[in-house]
Formats: structure tokens, C-alpha cells, sequence
């Protein structure tokens, strides 16, 4: 566990992760969310994508996973999230974090953090702010 005395504006971090076909459909099964965009490629054609759309909110899952269990301290808990889905993302694509410490205050254990993450052709499909605080010891 780290205490907030040792974390700093600035200080960042990278996960990557590449959403696969099981990834999209355990998070269908898991939302319930089979809408066409995300399930029928003809549907998709139609609507000018090159393929079926990932889960947005699939992306907030995965920054749960890291504020949770590896940044800034792993085991935080998430006051506010602000999120910006920004561009289609599709099965296949690495998705990449990026994670960065915008703001502290101490006497509260809050941590301000902005997050984005693009996709395989380096385009930002997200951006995103956070606020958490660190759990009580």
C-alpha cells in the first residue's frame, strides 16, 4: 500500500491491454448489452464502421482494474469519474493507458488523476479524470 506522501503530481503510468473477441463478448454477457453496433458487422458497414464497436464502458472497467490494484497506490477508492469516449475502438485493438497524477490533497488522501488511452494506430479513443482517495490503513 503507499501512502499519499510518497506519490506526486506528475508521476504516471502505462497498461496495456489488448481487447479481444472474449473480452467484448464477456462484457456483453456481463452488461447485457447486445445492440447491433457492438454485435452485427452488416450493421456496423451500414453505419460507416469497418467492424463491430467495442464496449465504451468496457474502457472504465479496465481503469477500475488499474486504481484498484496497481496506480497510484492500488487500492483506491473512486470518488468521480469523468469520461470522454472520443473515438470507436474495435476488437483486436491494443488499447493503451496512459495515467498521470494531476492533483493532491493531502489532508483528504483525494488524488486527482487524467487518464487517456488510444488504440492500435495510436488514436486517443478516451480521455478521462478521476478523483480518488487513498484507503484508510
Amino acid at each position: 500500500m503507499v501512502n499519499i506522501e510518497e506519490i506526486n503530481i506528475g508521476d504516471s503510468y502505462k497498461f496495456t491491454y489488448n481487447y479481444t473477441k472474449k473480452a467484448h463478448l464477456d462484457f456483453m454477457k456481463f452488461s447485457g448489452d447486445d445492440s447491433k453496433i457492438h454485435s452485427s458487422l452488416e450493421f456496423a458497414n451500414r453505419n460507416g464502421y469497418d467492424d463491430v464497436l467495442g464496449y465504451a464502458f468496457a474502457l472504465t472497467a479496465f481503469l477500475s482494474k488499474i486504481y484498484g490494484t496497481q496506480f497510484p497506490g492500488g487500492n483506491e477508492l473512486c470518488l468521480k469519474q469523468i469520461s470522454n469516449f472520443r473515438k470507436p475502438f474495435y476488437i483486436g485493438d491494443e488499447i493503451e493507458f496512459k495515467l498521470e497524477v494531476s492533483s493532491l490533497d493531502i489532508g483528504n488522501k483525494i488524488i486527482g488523476i487524467d487518464t487517456s488511452a488510444s488504440n492500435s494506430n495510436d488514436i486517443i479513443v478516451y480521455t478521462g479524470s478521476a478523483l480518488m482517495q487513498l484507503s484508510l490503513t
